[in-house]
C-alpha cells in the first residue's frame, strides 16, 4: 500500500527537517536507464523522482533503518522467489508495500509485509482469524505473494501490469486495457487509480534504492543482533 509508504515519508520527513540536499536528476536518469531489472524498464519519471527525494533526501534515517532490515528478510525472499521461479528483482515489491515492517498496516487494513487484506490472505491458502493471522508470518505471507504475483504474470504476460493488479487488483486493470489507449502500463496509466497510477514508479524508485543507495552516502542501520541471528520454528495446523 502506497499510504503505508507516505506515512513513512512523513515520519522520517520530521526527523530531518533541514536535509534538503539537492540530487543530480541528470545522473540519476544515467543510471536508471544503465540498470537492468527483469520486472519493469527503469525509466525517469517525475513520480519516480519524487519517491527518491524521500529515499535519499528528506526521509534518510528511516531509509537506512529500512536497507537494515532487509538483511532479516531479502535472503528469504530470494529463497521463495528462487523457488517459484520468479525474478529475484520483486523482492523490491515489499519496500513498496511495508517499507519492511512485518506488522505494518495501513488505513483500510492491509497488514503485513506484502499488505494483504484479509480476503485476499484468504484466497491464497492463509488463515486470518482470531486466533492467527498469517499475513505476518513472513513465509507463508512470502510464499502466498509470490503465488498471487506469478498468477496475475499468467494473465496479463507483463510484469508491470502484473504488479499494477497487485496494487488495484486485475479488474481495474482489465477494465483499463479493455479502453484500448495501449496494451502497457505506461499507455494506460492515465486510466488507472492514482495510487496504482504510482506504483510502477514507485517500484522503479524501490529498485533503484537497492542498486546505488550507496553511491548517495546512505549506510544501512542493522538491527538489534538478536533480529539477526535467527531460525524458523515451523508449527501445524489443528
Amino acid at each position: 500500500m502506497l499510504t503505508l509508504f507516505l506515512c513513512f515519508s512523513l515520519e522520517t520527513q520530521a526527523k530531518n527537517p533541514t536535509n534538503e540536499t539537492e540530487l543530480d536528476e541528470a545522473e540519476i536518469t544515467r543510471r536508471l536507464h544503465a540498470m537492468e531489472n527483469r520486472v519493469v524498464k527503469p525509466r525517469y519519471d517525475p513520480v519516480v523522482m519524487s519517491y527518491l527525494k524521500t529515499y535519499l533526501v528528506r526521509g534518510r534515517e528511516g531509509t537506512e533503518q529500512m536497507l537494515g532490515r532487509r538483511f532479516i528478510y531479502f535472503p528469504l525472499f530470494e529463497d521463495v522467489l528462487f523457488q517459484k521461479d520468479l525474478p529475484e528483482e520483486l523482492k523490491a515489491l515489499s519496500i513498496v508495500e511495508s517499507a519492511l515492517h512485518n506488522r505494518a498496516i495501513s488505513r483500510v487494513g492491509a497488514m503485513g509485509l506484502w499488505q494483504f487484506m484479509a480476503p485476499t490472505a484468504r484466497s491464497l491458502g492463509l488463515q486470518v482469524d482470531a486466533n492467527i493471522d498469517e499475513r505476518r508470518d513472513t513465509r507463508r505471507s512470502t510464499e502466498a505473494a509470490a503465488t498471487y504475483l506469478k498468477s496475475l504474470y499468467k494473465q496479463f504476460s507483463d510484469w508491470e501490469l502484473a504488479i499494477a493488479a497487485y496494487n488495484s487488483g486485475s479488474g481495474r486493470v482489465i477494465r483499463a486495457l479493455k479502453r484500448g489507449r495501449g496494451s502497457n502500463y505506461w499507455a494506460i496509466r492515465g486510466d488507472l487509480p492514482r495510487e496504482t497510477a504510482n506504483y510502477v514508479p514507485a517500484f522503479i524508485a524501490a529498485s533503484y534504492l537497492l542498486e546505488n543507495f550507496e553511491k548517495h552516502g546512505l549506510t544501512p542501520k542493522f538491527p538489534a543482533e538478536e533480529l539477526l541471528l535467527t531460525t524458523s520454528i515451523w508449527y501445524t495446523r489443528i
